[in-house]
């Protein structure tokens, strides 16, 4: 009784596994998903800093050549590479549902 119980539930795995692997949708989505990170841009940087400031004091008004800098930073790719990547992609759903629906 007990060697059927497990027979069944390694049939059972057995199943949902290639239920997974066989499953378009599943597979169209992971793609979308993996093309949708690429074609973000990169997060923006921050940067702040001091020049010429004391380290025994740390006051900001004690020397007249005290700097303070404050930067944003985004990286942006070449050309419209973007707008590439985003036909690239589309082109990837379409093979990989069209795939998907002649299975």
């Amino acid at each position: 009784m007990i060697s059927n119980q497990v027979m069944v539930e390694s049939q059972l795995t057995q199943l949902i596994e290639k239920a997974h692997s066989s499953d378009a949708i599943r597979e169209q989505m992971y793609a979308q998903s993996y093309r949708y990170c690429e074609l973000m841009l990169a997060d923006p940087t921050l940067k702040v800093g001091f020049g010429n400031l004391p380290v025994n004091s740390f006051k900001f008004d004690e020397d007249p050549m005290i700097n303070m800098s404050v930067g944003l930073k985004q990286k942006f790719d070449r050309g419209s590479s973007l707008d590439l990547q985003q036909k690239q992609t589309g082109t990837i759903n379409r093979c990989v549902s069209n795939a998907g629906s002649s299975t």
